[in-house]
């Protein structure tokens, strides 16, 4: 198999605000938001804006622990290009099919 894109590692950066509970430091509420802590409300439920305006307002009492950062890392898997009918195939997994039914490990070598 000629592998025709190497396995790539890549991460993901992303923030939120924290709020946690003052009587329960176990219970926290996430939001997330940009670097600034601006907020994007895109697709957020009437219920999710309440509870942040409650959080914001003292309705509820929190601690606010302000802009947080989480970084995500994932790897992409290599693609190759299969010896039997040219089809490309994703090596994401121990044992990766074709369509055409033949096998190859993650590093693209072909199971008898």
């Amino acid at each position: 198999m000629k592998i025709i894109k190497e396995k790539t590692r890549e991460s993901q950066e992303s923030y939120y605000r924290e709020f946690i509970l003052k009587e329960d430091k176990l219970c926290r509420f996430i939001f997330d938001c940009d670097a600034e802590g601006n907020l994007d409300q895109t697709g957020w439920t009437v219920t999710r804006i309440q509870k942040y305006s409650d959080c914001i307002n003292g309705k509820i009492s929190v601690i606010d622990r302000g802009v947080k950062k989480r970084v995500m890392n994932y790897t992409l898997p290599a693609i190759g290009i299969c010896d039997v009918c040219g089809e490309e195939v994703m090596l994401d997994n121990y044992s990766c099919s074709c369509t055409c039914g033949a096998n190859y490990t993650m590093e693209g070598k072909k199971v008898k």
